[in-house]
């Protein structure tokens, strides 16, 4: 089966897992093990797609937050916040960077840390750490 992934062209296993690390950045080391890309390939395609998903979800929160969330004349706490404020508090800026590519997707942490706040400059810090 390894044998059809390495028989793919270039461009299209570079695209295959480009598009796989927009969402999940763990995928995409693996992936490229299997298709035969050295270290530094990996790092480029995986480093470029969480920096891609960075922009677009940080640019275009408003509108994405506005589509998932339709807002209702409502005072006080919204309860869907409440799991995001307990892992905000328990583990912060950088664990929430640390676990969202595992536990909850990449542009899932970009929204809880923006909806908190932090600065473009500190989610370009902890996107590329």
């Amino acid at each position: 089966m390894f044998e059809q992934i390495e028989n793919l062209p270039f461009w299209l296993k570079s695209v295959a897992i480009f598009s796989l690390s927009l969402w999940k950045s763990y995928s995409g080391p693996i992936l490229s093990a299997l298709s035969g890309f050295n270290f530094w390939q990996m790092l480029a395609i995986n480093l470029s797609a969480t920096l891609v998903t960075l922009f677009f979800v940080y640019n275009f929160r408003t509108q994405v937050l506005s589509i998932l969330f339709k807002k209702k004349n409502k005072a006080g706490f919204d309860p869907k916040l409440r799991k995001y404020l307990i892992l905000w508090r328990k583990y912060g800026f950088f664990g929430t960077m640390a676990l969202s590519p595992i536990l909850i997707g990449i542009p899932t942490g970009i929204l809880i840390s923006a909806h908190f706040k932090t600065t473009k400059r500190m989610l370009f810090i902890g996107m590329i750490v």
